[in-house]
């Protein structure tokens, strides 16, 4: 979890040194509304960056931790379901009415996350699934 958020602020502060801008542009969708009512801004923020690496990444972790209990099957389920919800998370950032390189920044941010995940459970559930074996 913590290699997932340091690369994301790392490519978040690198983007806004650069001067990518995260302001959202144009009427507020629901997401928007609901960013300017948590942060009062109608940007992203580095706070958001590390609240939306952090908690999914945890929420997973503990998820996984769980289903590992229960047997290899279903910790593998929780696996593809976290790779599943990666993918699906990409709409997110290309529905937001920002810059194109801070969306595309964006969607890399959410890979980023989903893929470090994978790597940090599969080894688990492959020692386990040797072990049970």
């Amino acid at each position: 979890m913590g290699i997932a958020t340091g690369v994301n602020v790392g490519l978040f502060e690198t983007a806004d040194a650069a001067g990518i801008s995260f302001h959202m542009k144009g009427q507020a969708d629901v997401f928007e509304t609901f960013q300017q009512l948590t942060t009062g801004f109608r940007e992203i923020v580095v706070t958001n960056v590390l609240i939306n690496t952090a908690v999914p990444f945890l929420i997973g972790l503990a998820l996984f931790g769980i289903a590992l209990r229960r047997s290899v099957s279903a910790a593998a389920a929780v696996l593809v379901a976290g790779l599943a919800l990666t993918l699906a998370s990409l709409g997110l950032p290309l529905s937001l009415r920002i810059s194109d390189q801070a969306r595309e920044l964006l969607v890399r941010m959410h890979l980023v996350t989903g893929v470090l995940f994978a790597i940090a459970v599969l080894p688990a559930l492959v020692i386990d699934a040797r072990a049970r074996n």
